[in-house]
């Protein structure tokens, strides 16, 4: 059996953060690593942990979640209540996978990290 997908959320609320990482130790095939609530502790994480994903807000208290997603090679979807269509458009400029707007639930992110693990199983074929 493949390992499950490691899932790392930055958001600077503590309580949103972790009732995300419920959220996604719910859904099989993912695990959430320790939340991270600054671009500073996020980058530190991304560098020691390696995950497979990341879950990223947009409001963070040292930099914008938007600048931290230029900088990032990892996968990542976007989290957050920036619902301007310039916060949308540029986080899909920048490479995100997906952007949900909060508040949302548990099925729309459960939906979300099963379109990602399929895009995942995907990308693992051969010839792909």
């Amino acid at each position: 059996m493949p390992e499950d997908f490691r899932v790392l959320i930055v958001d600077d609320d503590f309580h949103v953060a972790k009732l995300h990482a419920a959220y996604v130790d719910s859904v099989a095939g993912f695990l959430a690593l320790a939340p991270v609530g600054t671009v500073s502790l996020a980058l530190q994480s991304i560098h020691s942990l390696r995950p497979d994903l990341v879950l990223l807000d947009v409001y963070l208290p040292d930099a914008s979640g938007l600048d931290l997603l230029q900088q990032l090679d990892v996968d990542t979807i976007m989290l957050s209540a920036a619902s301007d269509a310039a916060s949308v458009r540029t986080a899909f400029r920048r490479g995100a996978l997906g952007y949900l707007l909060k508040p949302f639930t548990s099925e729309a992110l459960s939906r979300q990290l099963r379109t990602y693990a399929r895009y995942r199983r995907l990308l693992g074929q051969p010839g792909a």
